[in-house]
């Protein structure tokens, strides 16, 4: 397996924090430059106020600007986070092949929150809340990236956090469609949790969100690279009629005084998070030891932080957002710097094992 990439969560905060600007991703080919004339024969002022009125995207590289406020409220998704009452405005774009289209908001003047549905039936297959965290960019705007295909349309919504509105910056690009394959280490150990299904109760390693808590313990290490590898499965499943995310918690042992921890997934519906933290049987008050934002389909990036040795650390992981299920994904998770079994053996002679067969 490739050093990979981790993503840490503040599961209880609507905010998130990057370590540094320069370990965050930067996926979107414009960014830190100016768009201001990218396509100057088409100037609109903003988005459509609903999927009826929808301002078709025509072309891509696409850019745009509006405001919000002076629209009304229509739509809403949990991305993670619900009960947004933020004026939105919305785009569509159909196109004519397979792409991955990448949306950025980057440039908004506001806490915004983005996502897409396909057609008009409200299938919700992207959405994002907080992506970027840093100058160029403001504060909590979001970024989305996801696969289109020819015989859709998709509807784009510029919305906002809470009650939040403002003038924005949306950014546009397609590039062709490499499927994102990820292939963990050959001595992972595999999670083992069971297919998401209609009516799936997470209580497999559902951590803090399952009844009882139940973490799933990482004990184990390869001799060669001296860390552990587990191949693991997350995504979307609907339960009551409503719709979840398999959420994983494990549990490790720092053998040091740091430990690294890493992870790579195929998710292109959505971003990934993860996160390190310290134990805490009640599940409250967690000692958040590292954040990023969210993990993009396969990046490769690893994070060290410091531990106690012998103390107790939790991993999760799970979609940043909603999508209909039920769906899965794939990801490699990498632990280094942990303690691990070691299964008690006997000195053994060869007179001993010759006595064997007298």
């Amino acid at each position: 397996m490739n050093r990979l990439l981790v993503v840490l969560l503040t599961l209880s905060s609507a905010t998130w924090a990057f370590a540094s600007i320069e370990d965050r991703p930067i996926p979107f080919p414009f960014k830190g430059i100016s768009h201001v004339g990218i396509n100057p024969a088409f100037d609109i002022r903003e988005g459509g106020e609903d999927i009826a009125t929808a301002v078709p995207i025509p072309f891509m590289p696409f850019s745009d600007t509006g405001a919000t406020c002076d629209n009304i409220d229509t739509y809403d998704e949990v991305c993670p986070y619900s009960n947004s009452t933020s004026p939105d405005v919305v785009y569509s774009y159909t196109p004519i092949s397979e792409e991955l289209l990448k949306i950025d908001l980057c440039f908004s003047s506001y806490d915004t929150k983005l996502y897409v549905y396909e057609n008009d039936e409200f299938s919700l297959v992207g959405c994002n809340d907080d992506f970027w965290y840093d100058p160029p960019c403001y504060t909590y705007s979001s970024y989305l990236q996801l696969i289109v295909a020819p015989g859709n349309t998709y509807f784009v919504v510029v919305d906002g956090y809470g009650g939040d509105c403002g003038t924005y910056q949306i950014d546009c690009v397609t590039e062709s469609y490499i499927p994102c394959v990820v292939e963990c280490d050959p001595n992972a150990v595999p999670e083992g949790e069971p297919e998401l299904v209609l009516d799936y109760v997470d209580n497999y390693n559902g951590g803090c969100i399952s009844t009882p808590y139940t973490f799933q313990e990482i004990h184990w290490i390869d001799e060669e690279s001296g860390c552990a590898h587990l191949t693991g499965v997350s995504g979307w499943y609907p339960y009551l009629g409503s719709q979840h995310r398999d959420t994983d918690w494990y549990e490790v042992v720092a053998a040091g005084t740091e430990i690294t921890v890493a992870i790579e997934t195929d998710n292109e519906l959505t971003l990934t998070r993860c996160t390190m933290t310290t134990a805490n049987p009640s599940c409250t008050g967690y000692e958040y030891l590292f954040q990023t934002s969210e993990i993009l389909a396969c990046e490769e990036r690893s994070w060290t932080v410091p531990s106690i040795p012998g103390a107790f650390y939790w991993i999760f992981v799970a979609p940043a957002a909603l999508i209909d299920g039920p769906l899965e994904f794939t990801y490699c998770l990498e632990v280094c710097g942990i303690n691990y079994d070691v299964v008690p053996t006997e000195e053994v002679t060869w007179g001993s094992v010759k006595s064997l067969y007298k």
